[in-house]
C-alpha cells in the first residue's frame, strides 16, 4: 500500500509527520524497528519536498511502530538511531506497559 505523507497526516498523525524534515523521514525509515528488512522506500521525493514524498508500502503494522517510536523520539531528544536500538531490544512486542517501564528505568540510571 503507498501512502502519501498526507495522506498519513490525515489519518491522526499530523503533528508528528509535519514536523519532520526530509532528513528526518530518511533517517525514521533508516530505523530497524521501523523498517526491518528495509523494505519501506521513499519516492517521489523530488527536490525533496516532504508533501509530495510517497512513502511505500506502508501497512497498519509499520505505522503502530512509526506513531510511538516518533513520539519517545521528541520527547526524550535521542537520537533516532539511539532510540532505535533501545526499540530494538526493549520493544520485540511493540511499545507496551514492558517496554516503558525499562524506559523509564534507563532514562533514570542516565541521571544518576
Amino acid at each position: 500500500m503507498n501512502h502519501c505523507v498526507n495522506d498519513i497526516a490525515v489519518q491522526g498523525a499530523a503533528p508528528l509527520f509535519f514536523s519532520l524534515t526530509f532528513d528526518d523521514l530518511v533517517h525514521l525509515l533508516e530505523a530497524e524497528f521501523i523498517n526491518p528488512g528495509q523494505t519501506i522506500s521513499l519516492t517521489g521525493a523530488g527536490g525533496c519536498d516532504i508533501t509530495q514524498t510517497v512513502i511505500s508500502p506502508l501497512d497498519d503494522s509499520a505505522l503502530s511502530r512509526i506513531y510511538p517510536f516518533l513520539r519517545l523520539w521528541k520527547k526524550l531528544r535521542w537520537s533516532m538511531s539511539d532510540l532505535d536500538k533501545f526499540l530494538r531490544v526493549f520493544a520485540a512486542n511493540g511499545v507496551n506497559g514492558g517496554c516503558l517501564l525499562a524506559l523509564a528505568d534507563f532514562v533514570w540510571l542516565q541521571l544518576r
